[in-house]
């Protein structure tokens, strides 16, 4: 358990090192001089949680799928928006693809 303890902060230093990460905490730092769009991106990242659950249960209207993207469509115009949107998806799909590596080499 201790070499896989390790390994895990051996990752987390890689991780944390990697340029879409500091880019990311780059923009996260802007953000927090930047309450509105700060504001706009917690609430969309909420709502759209909230909308995905909704749909996946068989609740979710158009107008509110029609509002999250103009949401999004306002986020995405701004360049500090674009950018965090951008890097927190590269960041997600790396440790998606470490944990599948795993998933894959710990598959019976």
């Amino acid at each position: 358990m201790d070499d896989i303890l390790h390994i895990a902060d051996e990752l987390t230093d890689a991780f944390v090192n990697c340029d879409a990460y500091r880019e990311f905490a780059s923009i996260q730092r802007r953000l927090n001089d930047n309450p509105e769009l700060k504001g706009m991106l917690e609430r969309f990242y909420k709502e759209s949680l909230d909308f995905e659950l909704k749909r996946l249960a068989g609740e979710a209207d158009f107008e509110e799928e029609k509002r999250i993207s103009g949401q999004y469509a306002d986020i995405w115009l701004t360049e500090d928006g674009r950018r965090f949107m951008e890097t927190k998806n590269i960041l997600y799909k790396t440790l998606r693809t470490v944990f599948e590596m795993i998933e894959e080499k710990c598959s019976l």
